[in-house]
Parts: structure tokens; sequence; C-alpha cells
């Protein structure tokens, strides 16, 4: 059973904002679509902005390549693959491209910012490619060093952000956690809005204002430009949803708007 993560000594009102940079908004006249697994590894998306043979980005490789293998078969994109903590993926597809490098804020032997690794494909000036980002908490640093120019590339993004409660509140691991939080969803908030947001039963619950989030959140995000929103509310876990960990019951996070 997921433990409730008690957030002492901490300002309810400060860490609510942090995370109304994350509102989402619903989406106008689009489909939603689960790609991937029905249960950890699977992510919402928008179909109509999935294009046909385009190249993809995976950040963050396990032995679950269900998302990869779904975009692969269904849409015929070549998915690049990043992860310096492993030596390969457990597929025999060939669209699916492994490179042994991490994703990180500065270009290093083990690490390369988005847009090199980008210019290192020849996708320089490709538009409307689609990202999927799992790698363990290295999220908050890669998005503010990236220009918007970079990340409008994308048509639309999943992230899964990692260590919210800790972040949120300082913890002695993470003392910049919360400016890196609200950097990063900024960030990304210029040009992208969120439109499904995911617990990650994997990790804990806690509360804010009588509102719940999860220590692990899935967030999937469009470009602004591709569609119009509406101001209904989406309460969250969606049909569309499942436990990350099928054996445990899902977050229910509401309308998670803060």
């Amino acid at each position: 059973m997921l433990s409730e993560l008690k957030m002492l000594l901490a300002d309810d009102n400060k860490l609510a904002a942090a995370l109304s940079h994350v509102n989402p908004r619903k989406p106008k006249n689009v489909t939603l679509k689960r790609i991937g697994s029905p249960y950890d590894g699977g992510y919402i998306m928008i179909d109509d902005y999935i294009h046909t043979s385009n190249p993809a980005y995976s950040f963050g490789v396990g032995r679950n390549v269900s998302w990869e293998s779904h975009m692969s078969k269904e849409y015929n994109c070549k998915i690049h693959m990043y992860d310096h903590t492993v030596d390969r993926h457990n597929s025999d597809d060939p669209n699916l491209v492994f490179h042994k490098v991490g994703i990180g804020s500065s270009n290093t032997d083990k690490l390369k910012t988005i847009e090199q690794i980008i210019k290192d494909n020849g996708h320089s000036d490709v538009k409307n490619m689609v990202l999927q980002c799992d790698i363990e908490g290295a999220e908050w640093d890669i998005f503010t060093c990236s220009s918007q120019k970079t990340l409008c590339q994308f048509s639309q993004m999943t992230i899964e952000f990692h260590w919210l409660g800790d972040m949120l509140t300082n913890d002695v691991k993470h003392l910049d956690g919360y400016d890196k939080i609200v950097n990063t969803f900024k960030t990304l908030r210029e040009n992208f809005t969120p439109y499904h947001i995911h617990g990650n039963n994997h990790s804990r619950s806690f509360s804010i204002n009588e509102k719940t989030c999860a220590e692990v959140i899935e967030v999937s995000y469009i470009r602004n430009d591709l569609v119009e929103f509406t101001d209904d509310d989406v309460i969250f876990p969606t049909k569309l949803d499942n436990p990350n960990n099928a054996n445990g019951k899902d977050i229910l996070l509401g309308n998670f708007k803060w």
C-alpha cells in the first residue's frame, strides 16, 4: 500500500504555486491514445500529432521498450534511444536505434544536450518530432538549458518527473529542488501545455491543500500552436490510464489544478 508523504514544515501555498505551472488543459477535437504497455511504460498521447515516419526520441532505456515498439510498428518511426547507464535494449527492431549516451545540461564524454543529439542525428531542421523522457531525476537539468527553438522541434512530449515531494520541500538531497521544479515547469510552459497527468503508483502520494500529488508524475505536453483548449476539467486517472504497478491501485489526482 502506498504511504502518504507528510509535508512537514512546508508552506502549502508555495508548493501549490509551483505545481500550478503544470495545471492541465483539455485539448479540443483531438484523439487521445495510449502508446505502449497497458501498465508501466505506456503513455497517453495525441494521435493526431504523431507523424508517420518522423523521428522520435526516447530518453532513458530499460527492459520495457513497449512505447518505442508501438511507435515503430504503428507509425513506422525510427526511435533514437539514449541512456549511458545500460549497454543495449532488448529488441531486435531495426527502427529502435540505441545510443550509449546520456542527456545532460552540457556536453561531456558521457552526456550530451538535447540540441547536440538532434544535431548529431541530422535532425536540426526536422519539425514535429515526438519525445518520451524517463531519466530518473535528470529531467530537472536538461530542459532549462535547451533553447525554445530546439524544444519546439517536438510536437508533443511525455515526461516523467521524479522526487516531487523531496524537491518541493528542498530535502537535504535536493537543496535547490524547488527552484529547479519551478524553472523547468516554466520553461516547458512557454510553448507547451500539459494535457494529461498520471501518478506513478510505484511512488508515494502526498497532500497539499487537501489535494493529492504523487512523488512521480507522468505529464503529456502538446505544443501550443497545434491545438485549441477548453477550460473543462478532466479527472485523473482517466479511462485510458492504468496503474504502473498492476498489483496496486492507481493514484487519484482529481483535476490536478492548483
